[in-house]
C-alpha cells in the first residue's frame, strides 16, 4: 500500500471543516467528495444480506483522516508560533524607530 504524505497535501478550508465534522458525527457524500478520493474519510453503508452492501451517501473520517487532522494541527501550532515570533519582533523594531525620532 502506498502511504500519503501529509506534509504535501493541502486541502481547502471546507474539506476542512468536513473532515473535522466527520470525525464526530456523519457527514453527507456531497460535502467530501475530494477526502474520498485520498481516503481521508469513507462512504458508509449498510449490510443487506445476500448482496453487496448499499451506500448510505454519508461519510466518517477513517484512520488515515484522524492522522491527517493531527498532523495538520501540529502544522498550524508551529505556523502560528512562527507568525508570533514574526509580530513581537516586528513590533519591537517598528517601536524602536519611532522611538528615534523623539528622543
Amino acid at each position: 500500500m502506498e502511504y500519503l504524505d501529509f506534509s504535501r497535501l493541502t486541502l481547502t478550508s471546507a474539506d476542512i471543516r468536513a473532515l473535522k465534522a466527520s470525525v464526530k458525527a456523519s457527514v453527507p457524500r456531497e460535502s467530501c467528495q475530494r477526502l474520498l478520493r485520498y481516503h481521508l474519510v469513507a462512504e458508509e453503508c449498510r449490510p443487506v444480506p445476500g448482496y453487496a452492501p448499499e451506500p448510505l451517501g454519508t461519510c466518517r473520517a477513517t484512520d488515515l483522516g484522524r492522522d491527517y487532522l493531527v498532523c495538520w494541527n501540529e502544522q498550524r501550532r508551529i505556523r502560528r508560533k512562527e507568525s508570533i515570533r514574526y509580530w513581537i519582533t516586528t513590533g519591537i523594531a517598528v517601536a524602536a524607530f519611532i522611538k528615534s525620532f523623539f528622543f
